[in-house]
């Protein structure tokens, strides 16, 4: 077709750019030492609270100030939850909603990252080569 080559995506503006800055965060998760939970956890919240400590999620935390009694919190509702299900039983709403809240404001589900402006973003491929992970497309 005639007219002009397509600038290159680094000299494009965009007309629509957004307003309110992302935060940046590793897909690997969070690398730092993990606090010590506030008080004492059951085995299946303490692996819940370390999971979520790992989460690019966590790597957010910081920024904003999360503390660890916000992610035990979360851990003994997600256990509990987990608990009555494995009992064949049905969580109450009540309980699922609270689950729900705390999930979303720690921002462990994909649509609570998106309203939080949280961006998950490779990790820088020659560094994930180095510590002897699989990267697809490469040998």
């Amino acid at each position: 077709m005639p007219g002009p080559l397509p600038k290159p995506d680094a000299e494009r503006r965009r007309r629509n750019a957004p307003v309110i800055p992302t935060t940046d965060v590793p897909a690997s998760g969070y690398a730092g030492e993990i606090p010590e939970p506030v008080e004492e956890l059951s085995e299946l919240a303490h692996r819940y609270y370390v999971k979520a400590w790992q989460s690019p999620a966590a790597a957010a935390w910081l920024t904003i100030g999360v503390e660890a009694e916000v992610v035990a919190e979360w851990a003994l509702l997600k256990a509990d939850v987990s608990a009555i299900r494995r009992g064949g039983e049905v969580p109450a709403p009540a309980l699922l909603s609270q689950l729900k809240a705390l999930a979303d404001a720690l921002y462990l589900s994909p649509l609570a990252r998106a309203k939080g402006r949280i961006k998950v973003v490779d990790d820088d491929v020659e560094e994930l080569e180095l510590a002897g992970a699989m990267v697809p497309g490469r040998r």
